[in-house]
């Protein structure tokens, strides 16, 4: 791309050389105050209709216009989770598999504007990623607009699915929809990059290929410019037992204004995506593992009523969530994790440790024993929450404060139930779904978590 660019660059010149008086470059008058001001368009919202409407002497905050500089912050709620926005995609939105053993249908730039809005994020999954914005950069000479220029950016994330030595997060960003008004001067320099952002861990990741740069005018010759770039983490410099990074990779634009500007400008910014790297023994895939990486989006963990091979379990687990006080055994006032994801489920590996082990056993062993035994013929119990969580049946021997009997149990069809199981197994395994550890009174942390979706 670099070299697509100065080839543009000296084509241009050298046509305005040909065409002598013909062609003249943009020159400024000489002006007091001159100065820039950045922001996202929202939702449908047109560019030559914004221009218009700030010259009629409508405000930025009027018209709903986000400062560029701060999409991220108008957008944090979106790194942790995804489902309130999941459940508003559009239905023609990129297809994705409930199978996490199957690898994800690769977003596109295309499908990446179909399915969010602008200046908002897409989460398929936890290897796929998009967000796409367009930029407003208005022109102010003595506090009134006197041009505007605009384009749209797309930003596609991808992760080695089902590779487990792949610590090296993918990214594909295009530039396109360039535009600006008369008064706007083309001459404004442009530079793509990106960086890594550490939230948890020692060292930040190191991107290769992101930063692209040129004027205005230039991007706008190309005509939809696009370039593929990458963030890789060596292991060994995350923290605690599974060696885990977080870090956010923040794509943005640096602009440089001629030199009649009166100020330095804010860059223009994706919201950014939060990248995960971990070294989990416990998560092999291939019978491989050496650490992976992946994007740091909660996950859940989907059953179908009909048609999945699971229906009797994923009954069970809705009637779990939506009415847990008509569940067995009975509590009053019982309340069953995993419907939201702001009571979560916390994955218990029990090759995480000795302690955890029996935790496991215990978990399995207090739900179950308030099934029928013998078993009727074809016949298995099922406990939710999961023998596999913290918050497994055997939760009240571990934590203060905890009761017991907040589980629910039912025989359903043994085959059923095993297949349940066995999906169960593939999403920890395939969505790198981490046993968090616990703090001192035998709580799980926050490290990593999931949810129920029964559809």
């Amino acid at each position: 791309m670099e070299k697509r660019m100065r080839a543009v660059t000296v084509v241009a010149a050298a046509l305005a050389a040909v065409l002598g008086g013909a062609t003249t470059a943009y020159a400024a008058p000489p002006r007091s105050d001159h100065t820039l001001a950045t922001y996202v368009l929202g939702p449908g919202q047109d560019p030559q209709a914004v221009s218009a409407a700030l010259r009629a002497g409508h405000t930025a905050d009027e018209l709903g216009l986000r400062p560029a500089d701060q999409l991220a912050t108008s957008t944090q709620n979106q790194q942790n989770t995804f489902s309130a926005h999941r459940a508003a995609v559009p239905a023609d939105s990129p297809p994705g598999s409930d199978d996490p053993t199957v690898p994800p249908t690769p977003l596109t730039f295309e499908n990446c504007v179909s399915a969010a809005p602008s200046g908002t994020m897409y989460v398929q999954d936890r290897y796929d990623v998009c967000e796409w914005a367009t930029f407003y950069i208005t022109e102010y000479v003595n506090r009134e607009p006197v041009g505007e220029g605009w384009f749209t950016g797309t930003l596609v994330g991808t992760a080695g699915f089902g590779r487990n030595s792949s610590r090296t997060l993918r990214f594909s960003e295009r530039l396109t929809d360039f535009g600006f008004t008369s008064g706007f001067d083309p001459q404004l320099g442009i530079n793509a990059h990106a960086k890594c952002l550490v939230n948890l861990g020692s060292t930040a990741c190191t991107t290769s290929g992101d930063q692209q740069s040129g004027e205005f005018a230039i991007w706008e010759l190309l005509g939809g410019p696009s370039w593929t770039y990458t963030a890789t983490l060596a292991g060994g410099t995350g923290t605690g037992r599974d060696d885990v990074s977080k870090e956010t990779l923040s794509a943005m634009f640096d602009l440089t204004p001629p030199p009649n500007f009166d100020q330095n400008v804010d860059p223009l910014r994706f919201s950014g995506f939060g990248g995960r790297w971990d070294n989990a023994s416990y998560i092999k895939i291939g019978g491989v593992s050496g650490g992976a990486a992946i994007f740091n989006y909660l996950q859940p963990m989907v059953y179908h009523l009909t048609g999945h091979g699971v229906d009797e379990v994923a009954a069970h687990i809705k009637t779990a969530l939506d009415n847990p006080s008509s569940t067995y055994p009975p509590k009053p006032g019982k309340v069953l994790p995993g419907k939201e994801a702001t009571g979560p489920l916390h994955r218990l590996s029990p090759d995480y440790s000795l302690n955890n082990a029996f935790r496991y056993e215990y978990n399995r062993e207090d739900a179950t024993a308030f099934c029928e035994s013998p078993r009727p013929t074809g016949q298995q119990c099922d406990e939710y929450p999961f023998a596999s969580t913290y918050e497994g049946g055997a939760q009240w021997l571990y934590v203060d404060g905890v009761t017991p009997f907040d589980i629910s149990v039912r025989l359903v069809n043994k085959d059923q139930n095993r297949e349940a199981g066995t999906d169960l197994k593939d999403f920890y395994k395939y969505y790198r779904i981490l046993d968090p550890g616990y703090t001192s009174n035998f709580r799980p942390t926050d490290l990593d978590y999931y949810y129920m979706d029964i559809r």
